[in-house]
């Protein structure tokens, strides 16, 4: 059995490139629809057991009725698999005065949803075939850098535990060599370098930071 874990929907994205559609959205969120969709149909099928959602579910904390309308029923979708579904908050989803999880936390409040997990405001862990995986949300603070609460999280947990967990946070491995992670890196985006925190080989540590969709067996 595998998780899917996924990040960085960023829905309510209006890109330079996009244009307008009569459905109301522009041709970069008819994009997202269809991640979503993906994502749905692949979550259905029997090889996943749970799921992951690395933060950054939409692009700004204020989106649109469209949006939430569009985000709310999706959930709805996923709860229906029989699954449990972890959503962790990233920087893009919250800020001191708006929260797009705002729309989706009384689906779980009320009990409209069963399988669907928010967290959001501080760190949770489950245990999963014989690993403890750790929940590290992105959540506003009062510090120099909006990264610092994140990046103490894991330190914490990695100074505890060298091995056999599973981290899923919102942050960027200094150690990744390809793809958007690298770029990012290039653009100074905040890093997290976690051989700074020990000289162990933190040996069957899985860390799921900012993360395209994957399949990962655990």
């Amino acid at each position: 059995m595998s998780i899917l874990a996924f990040s960085d929907l960023h829905f309510g994205l209006k890109a330079s490139y996009s244009s307008q559609l009569e459905s109301g959205f522009v041709s970069s969120e008819e994009e997202a629809l269809k991640a979503m969709a993906h994502i749905y149909n692949r979550a259905s099928q029997d090889d996943i057991d749970i799921v992951f959602f690395g933060g950054d579910l939409t692009h700004t904390n204020h989106p649109t009725s469209l949006v939430v309308k569009q985000i709310t029923d999706w959930v709805i979708q996923l709860d229906s698999l029989n699954k449990p579904v972890y959503f962790i908050t990233g920087n893009h989803d919250l800020s001191n005065y708006s929260h797009s999880f705002d729309f989706i936390t009384p689906l779980v409040t009320r009990g409209l949803v069963k399988n669907i997990n928010i967290i959001d405001s501080e760190v949770a862990s489950i245990q999963y075939n014989g690993r403890t995986v750790f929940f590290v949300p992105f959540v506003w603070g009062e510090a120099t850098s909006k990264y610092t609460s994140v990046e103490k999280s894991i330190k914490d947990i990695l100074t505890s535990n060298s091995r056999g967990v599973c981290i899923l946070s919102h942050f960027q491995e200094s150690s990744c060599v390809s793809g958007s992670e690298s770029a990012m890196i290039s653009k100074s985006t905040e890093k997290f370098d976690r051989d700074s925190i020990s000289e162990s080989s933190f040996e069957d540590v899985l860390l799921l930071f900012y993360i395209l969709p994957l399949l990962a067996p655990l």
